[in-house]
């Protein structure tokens, strides 16, 4: 029997893999987590998903925020997200004052991403 090459693996044909990385800008801390998300939900939602998850009050908290003890996302942190397996396409994005913006568009961003690349591919926390 032939297997999926494991780097494109999901459980569910309905689902997409992904590895999620967030990064709090102010301490370097790192949480990774892989998760299996309906294809249907764009990178907006996920990013919209992940800040109810790790923001006290959002009534949407994960227990892996409750659980790290740290404080709510804010402006400047970064989450990554990394389609697939280890060789998958990686975006970045930072939280800015409202919403968020993808890195890689503007002067300076290549810096931004070097330092999260190096960041992210650390030990898990």
């Amino acid at each position: 029997m032939d297997m999926p090459a494991i780097d494109n693996y999901s459980p569910d044909p309905t689902k997409r893999r992904l590895k999620i990385s967030i990064r709090y800008h102010d301490t370097g801390a790192v949480f990774h987590q892989v998760r299996y998300l309906d294809k249907k939900l764009s990178n907006d939602g996920v990013l919209e998903l992940m800040w109810c998850e790790w923001n006290r009050g959002s009534q949407r908290e994960s227990q892996r925020f409750l659980n790290a003890q740290v404080r709510n996302m804010m402006v400047s942190d970064t989450i990554s997200i990394q389609e697939g397996g280890v060789r998958g396409p990686t975006k970045h994005y930072i939280c800015e004052m409202v919403g968020w913006r993808e890195l890689g568009a503007w002067p300076g961003d290549d810096e931004d991403i070097s330092t999260i690349n190096e960041a992210v591919s650390r030990v898990a926390l």
